[in-house]
C-alpha cells in the first residue's frame, strides 16, 4: 500500500501507538521518526517510579521476560506492539510493517513528515508530560 512517514515530536505515546498501529493493520508501511521526542502524559515523578517498579521486578522466574527497552526508538516500538493483535497472523504482519527510528536517517530527509493534531501534546497547556528520550536515559539508554 502507501508509505507513511510520521514525525514522533511532542505526540503522545498511547495516542501515536494507536494511530500508527491502525494503519499498519489496514496495510500501509508505517515510519516513525524522532522516537526520543515523544511524550508520556503524566508527571515525571510517577512515571519513573512505574518504570522503576517495572525494571526491579527481575527474579529468576522471570528471566525469559517480559523485556523492556531502554532506547526510545524500541520502547516506542513496544508500545506499538501492545496495540497490535500479535498472537494472530494479521497482526504480526501490521507489527512487521512499523519502523521506528531515533531522529530522522540521512535516507529519509527528503521524505514529507506526518504528524496528527489529537495526540499533539503541545496543544493541552495543563497536560504534564515527559519525554521517553529523557525517560530511556533515566533507565540507563545509551544513543
Amino acid at each position: 500500500m502507501a508509505d507513511i512517514y510520521i514525525d514522533a515530536t511532542n505526540l503522545i505515546l498511547g495516542r501515536l501507538a494507536a494511530y500508527s498501529a491502525k494503519l499498519a493493520r489496514e496495510g500501509n508501511n508505517v515510519f516513525i521518526f524522532n522516537c526520543d521526542k515523544a511524550v508520556i502524559s503524566g508527571a515525571k515523578e510517577f512515571i519513573q517510579q512505574h518504570y522503576h517498579e517495572k525494571f526491579r521486578k527481575k527474579t529468576p522466574k522471570s528471566i525469559k521476560g517480559p523485556y523492556y527497552y531502554k532506547l526510545p526508538d524500541r520502547f516506542v516500538r513496544r508500545a506499538i506492539r501492545g496495540m497490535v493483535e500479535i498472537r494472530n497472523e494479521r497482526g504480526r504482519n501490521a507489527y512487521k510493517k512499523i519502523k521506528t527510528f531515533i531522529g530522522v536517517p540521512e535516507k529519509y530527509e527528503k521524505q514529507k513528515l506526518v504528524s496528527f493534531e489529537k495526540a499533539d501534546s503541545s496543544k493541552r497547556k495543563t497536560l504534564k508530560t515527559y519525554s521517553i528520550g529523557e525517560l530511556c536515559r533515566w533507565l540507563g539508554g545509551k544513543w
